[in-house]
């Protein structure tokens, strides 16, 4: 199976009086979809993050950094780049097909 990497990142909400992210960038080791969903919703409730607040997730193929999908604020995930109308990706697709699939 081939890794992922999910990278979590915050902005500042200047409407909230905000002038610097509430937190430092990390990214995380994920085996799959599914658990890069869990754990950006871990990350945004344990750090009380607003939507304003949220910078889109990014999954990543560890081994190239190609971005595969992205996890909104919501917990759904896109296909990089979407375009209106384009639906979202299915979080039990199975790694291999989703690295395989030309997103």
């Amino acid at each position: 199976m081939k890794a992922l990497r999910l990278v979590l990142r915050s902005r500042p909400a200047p409407n909230s009086g905000q002038t610097r992210a509430p937190t430092d960038p990390y990214i995380v080791k994920v085996g799959t979809l599914a658990g890069a969903v869990e754990v950006a919703r871990q990350y945004r409730d344990a750090y009380n993050l607003s939507s304003g607040n949220w910078k889109t997730a990014e999954v990543r193929e560890a081994a190239t950094g190609r971005v595969v999908a992205r996890i909104s604020y919501s917990g759904q995930c896109w296909p990089p780049g979407r375009k209106p109308g384009t639906p979202e990706i299915d979080p039990t697709i199975d790694t291999a097909a989703l690295l395989g699939s030309a997103l």
